[in-house]
This record gives structure tokens, sequence and C-alpha cells, in this order.
């Protein structure tokens, strides 16, 4: 879980979504980083490709109103959908078609994908032959 942050003393691991009963929900995992870190406030980050459908996930009305929300943009997402979005910052980047459905899908492929993540991940996936 530490290979992708090696050498950036300023970043961090949690596994807290892994030790939570299944399904695991956005808003189960905010609310307990909150519960056991309450002097951080924490956000969601998430690509405007979620925002079209953002309505039916569990409690999404209560992220919103509780948690800060960045907003990646993503290619083909229909500007209409990106206007008037409540507690959120639109995040001016440049737009890439790739997303981790993409990297998982083409290493099942048999792809070769290290340029789209840290070298000991690539190398560590390959090893353990997930998504294979």
């Amino acid at each position: 879980m530490n290979l992708a942050i090696e050498g950036h003393p300023a970043y961090s691991t949690c596994d807290i979504e892994c030790r939570m009963p299944r399904p695991s929900f956005t808003i189960d995992t905010l609310e307990r980083l909150s519960d056991m870190y309450p002097q951080h406030q924490f956000a969601l980050i998430m690509g405007s490709d979620n925002l079209e459908l953002f309505h039916q996930w569990k409690n999404s009305e209560a992220i919103i109103s509780r948690y800060h929300r960045y907003i990646y943009p993503r290619p083909e997402t229909p500007p209409h959908i990106m206007e008037n979005i409540p507690n959120a910052t639109l995040l001016n980047a440049p737009l890439m078609d790739i997303s981790s459905s993409f990297i998982r899908q083409a290493i099942a492929n048999g792809k070769d994908t290290p340029f789209f993540l840290h070298e000991k991940v690539y190398q560590y996936i390959k090893e353990k032959r997930f998504f294979s």
C-alpha cells in the first residue's frame, strides 16, 4: 500500500476502507475518518464523470453539506453538468482520458502500462497478477 508514496514523507496511507464492512460507501468512509480525526477537515476528490449520478450515491446530500468536493474535469462530461455544483471547486486541470478502470482493463488485456503508475506499484501488480 505504501509503494506509491515511498520517498514522499508528506504523504501517508490509510487502510480504513479495507477494514470497513462491504459494500463500502463514500459517506461511511468520510464519517469514519471524521470521527477518528476530528482535528482534520476532510474533502472528496472526484471526477466530473461522477456528477451526473451523484444524487444516487448513499447520503449524497450529507456529502454535499458536510464535505467540500474537488471536481476534476473528465472528457465527455456534458457542460451543463459542470454548472452550479454546490459545495464544490472545479479544478482547472488538463483533460486526460485515463481512469483507474482504464488502467485495470489495460493490465487485464496484457498491455504494458507502467507509465500510468509508479514503477514499484506497476511491478507489484505484475508480480501479484492483479487484474490478470
